[in-house]
């Protein structure tokens, strides 16, 4: 008996059974997670080591090679290679597929951290990022202005106060980062004159400017019921305080032989958009939010950031909106199922 004969002869059953079909698969299209591409992490670890201010062959000798001998130790490791810089180290390892990323990345970053003795000791920072197609963006933003003469390096505090911050506030967003754009940082420049005919040697300022400016734990201390931290605090608070160290022994400021003030960080490369000096803002969702849902919610706070007018002549325009390559997918799967309908 086929089953065109058998559904003929059982009407009922039948329609309950298609019934059920429909049922099951609008509950599992309300379950069932939207991304634009499935989630795949790739076997490749990154490690990167900021050091500004030194040259390449310097940071090779002391990061790059101490980092690449103790992660060639790293079981299961295919390949390891690097690539230095005149600002940062960095080494890529490749592994086998189907190793557990979270074991090696944990297993890297403890190997990195043994070598912090090796290094110089302003090392602040070291970084080690996986890669999976999760972390991805989900929508791309730029920003630019109509003005060719607007400078957009200096408004960094600007955008992280009415941009960066409040796409963060959105529900379902992990971070959002700028590029094209940097903080400011304190610009130390020496008048050679004024350093000359105050003989002020050179590498004994950068020695205190390094010790005068700290911030260290002092311990605990147990006082009854009590416990009080201790942290001492020598950290510049203001250009003033920088301007009024007293750098020689016959009273000599730092102010009476430099120019101390805030100054954008150089960056090694720009963007440009229709001609103009732009800002790339890069906005990345939480694992296992809504795609759609986070994307709509993330055009929305675009759209009233921009009518605002808190931006003057700025503009926010959006790219790669992945919800909406979702969304069309979507549509195409619906328009298929009805013509299979019909």
């Amino acid at each position: 008996m086929n089953i065109a004969r058998l559904a003929m002869k059982r009407p009922v059953t039948t329609m309950m059974f298609f019934i059920s079909l429909v049922v099951v698969g609008l509950i599992s299209s309300q379950k069932l997670p939207l991304e634009y591409f499935p989630e795949l992490d790739a076997p490749f670890i990154a490690v990167n080591v900021p050091y500004q201010g030194s040259a390449p062959k310097e940071i090779e000798r002391e990061i790059t090679r101490p980092v690449e001998e103790a992660l060639s130790t790293v079981h299961g490791v295919k390949q390891i290679f690097s690539e230095t810089r005149a600002d940062n180290a960095q080494i890529f390892m490749i592994f086998d597929w189907g190793v557990d990323l979270a074991i090696k990345v944990a297993e890297v970053r403890e190997r990195v951290e043994n070598t912090r003795s090796e290094m110089p000791a302003d090392v602040r920072r070291i970084n080690v990022f996986k890669f999976s197609t999760a972390d991805d963006p989900i929508l791309r933003v730029r920003l630019s202005s109509s003005d060719d003469n607007f400078d957009l390096r200096g408004q960094y505090n600007k955008l992280q106060r009415l941009v960066k911050r409040p796409l963060e506030r959105v529900s379902g967003i992990a971070r959002v980062d700028l590029s094209g754009v940097a903080p400011e940082e304190v610009h130390i420049d020496l008048r050679p004159e004024r350093v000359a005919s105050h003989s002020v040697d050179i590498n004994a300022l950068a020695q205190m400017l390094q010790s005068e400016n700290f911030s260290m734990s002092g311990g605990l201390i147990n006082h009854g019921d009590m416990r009080l931290r201790v942290q001492p605090e020598g950290e510049f608070r203001t250009l003033e305080q920088i301007g009024d160290l007293i750098v020689t022994d016959a009273g000599v400021r730092l102010r009476d032989i430099a120019d101390v003030r805030f100054q954008p960080q150089e960056l090694d490369y720009r963007r440009i958009l229709d001609g103009n000096y732009a800002v790339g803002i890069d906005v990345f969702k939480e694992r296992g939010a809504n795609l759609v849902e986070t994307g709509r919610a993330v055009r929305t706070e675009v759209e009233r950031i921009n009518t605002s007018g808190d931006l003057g002549d700025l503009h926010l325009i959006l790219f790669n909106d992945r919800a909406e390559g979702v969304k069309s997918s979507l549509r195409e799967l619906f328009n298929s199922g009805l013509l299979g309908m019909g």
